[in-house]
C-alpha cells in the first residue's frame, strides 16, 4: 500500500513540476513578445515643440482619462504661438461656453462650467520677451469656471474664436494684432538718492617713536599713608 503511495505522489510531483514550469516559460515568452512590441519614441532635437498644436500635432497628458470624462468640460492643453502678435489656445476636450471681460492692462476669458485634470494646466506662460502686448497668460479657476487671464504691455484688444480639432478636441484661440511690443513700456526708474557730505574725520594723534626712557625710570610710585 505504501509503495502505491509513493508512486502516486511521485508521479503528481512530477506532473505538478512540468506544469509550474510549463507556465513559467509561457509567461516568459509572453513578456519577451510584450518587449519586442514596445516602440520607443523617437528621439527629438533639443527645443524641438513635443506638446500640442493648433493643426492637430501632438496629444495631452492623460488624454484617455480626458476623453472617458466627457460629460465634464476639461482644459487639457494651454499654448502658444509667437507669430504675427501672438496667438494663444486651450485645448478643451468638448466645445465650451465662453465669455470675455477686459480691464486696464487686463484681458480675460471665461470659459463656463469648466476645469482642468493636470496640474501642470495651470502654469502661466511667461511671453515677456517674444513680440506680443501679453506679458503673461494663465488658466485660473473661478468657481466652476476657469479664466484665461491675459497680463498686457499694450492696450489692444484680441479677436477670440474656437473650432474643432483632431480626435475630438476643440480650441479656445485668442489672437493678438501684430505691432512692435518686444520692448514693452519705458519704466522710468527714479535716481539713487545723492549722498550727504560729511566732515572730513580729525586727524590721528602723531605717535611718539622717541621715548625718552630715562625720564620713565626716574618716575617714583606714591608714598604709602
Amino acid at each position: 500500500m505504501r509503495s502505491i503511495l509513493r508512486s502516486l505522489l511521485g508521479s503528481s510531483g512530477a506532473s505538478l513540476s512540468r506544469a509550474c514550469l510549463a507556465s513559467a516559460l509561457a509567461f516568459g515568452a509572453t513578456g519577451l513578445a510584450s518587449a519586442q512590441e514596445a516602440r520607443v519614441a523617437p528621439a527629438r532635437q533639443v527645443g524641438e515643440y513635443a506638446g500640442v498644436t493648433l493643426e492637430g500635432q501632438g496629444t495631452p497628458p492623460r488624454a484617455g482619462s480626458a476623453a472617458s470624462r466627457r460629460p465634464a468640460n476639461l482644459v487639457t492643453w494651454p499654448g502658444f504661438n509667437p507669430q504675427g502678435g501672438g496667438t494663444f489656445f486651450l485645448q478643451t476636450n468638448q466645445a465650451v461656453a465662453t465669455s470675455t471681460s477686459s480691464s486696464d492692462g487686463r484681458f480675460e476669458v471665461l470659459l463656463r462650467d469648466c476645469r482642468t485634470h493636470v496640474r501642470n494646466t495651470r502654469r502661466p506662460l511667461d511671453t515677456r520677451f517674444f513680440n506680443t502686448p501679453v506679458r503673461i497668460a494663465r488658466v485660473e479657476r473661478r468657481g466652476r469656471n476657469l479664466a484665461f487671464v491675459f497680463e498686457l504691455r499694450a492696450n489692444v484688444t484680441p479677436q477670440v474664436t474656437s473650432r474643432v480639432g483632431q480626435n475630438g478636441f476643440h480650441f479656445v484661440v485668442v489672437t493678438f494684432p501684430s505691432g512692435s511690443y518686444a520692448q514693452g513700456p519705458r519704466i522710468e526708474r527714479a535716481a539713487p538718492p545723492a549722498e550727504e557730505s560729511r566732515p572730513a574725520p580729525a586727524p590721528a594723534p602723531a605717535r611718539r617713536d622717541n621715548v625718552d626712557l630715562d625720564a620713565m625710570d626716574d618716575e617714583r610710585p606714591p608714598i604709602l599713608q
